[in-house]
């Protein structure tokens, strides 16, 4: 299906987050959006056609946003970005790819699917001055902590060096926002999330010069 745009961001900040739903087939990707032929030769190791599908929704993605689909990079702490200088943030979960691409901000995201199975490992995350009762608030928090780690990457944070003020009681449909802690820099950082039925995604940007 065509991208969707993600209205988590204030107008005017040069940060732009996408969303796909996954409902085609490789052969109907590589049909509908010839250019992605190029990436074909550098797929021939990735055995799971799920891992092959969310390779290709990542490219297009990155091809509507900015116009060419390019080659992705790495920095040492594992950040991705593109060779012009744009960061991206890239997440994926059962059937959905998200981006978010900026020239002007550090971007993160982070996306899960709805599961009870957070509540299994809530201990390893969650501090135990964090209120989070229900399953989508531990999901919400779980989702705000992956998204703080990419945005600091160069920090490697561990799950406890992160603390979510105040969880929002959510429901589906929910959108809003909530502050994180990077407790090691002392620093505050907005998350912007929404809620559906089948998934959770979160959100963060903040400009370079805030980044160290």
């Amino acid at each position: 299906m065509p991208k969707i745009t993600i209205d988590l961001v204030e107008r005017g900040t040069n940060a732009n987050v996408s969303l796909w739903r996954i409902s085609e087939s490789e052969e109907e990707l590589l049909s509908q959006k010839p250019f992605l032929q190029q990436y074909v030769v550098e797929m021939e190791n990735m055995k799971s056609s799920a891992r092959r599908l969310e390779y290709l929704v990542t490219r297009a993605l990155l091809y509507d946003a900015v116009g060419e689909a390019g080659r992705i990079f790495h920095y040492p702490t594992g950040k991705p970005y593109l060779q012009d200088g744009r960061n991206i943030s890239i997440s994926h979960t059962k059937g959905y790819v998200a981006i978010a691409v900026s020239k002007e901000y550090n971007v993160a995201l982070d996306m899960e699917y709805v599961s009870d199975r957070v509540c299994r490992v809530a201990d390893k995350f969650l501090r135990s001055d964090e209120n989070a009762e229900t399953t989508l608030q531990k999901l919400l928090v779980w989702c705000a902590k992956e998204t703080l780690y990419k945005l600091h990457s160069e920090d490697n944070l561990t799950f406890h060096e992160m603390r979510v003020e105040d969880v929002p009681e959510v429901k589906e449909h929910d959108f809003g926002e909530l502050y994180i802690e990077n407790i090691r820099r002392n620093k505050q950082v907005k998350v912007a999330f929404i809620v559906t039925e089948g998934f959770i995604l979160a959100f963060a940007k903040e400009k370079h010069a805030e980044m160290n």
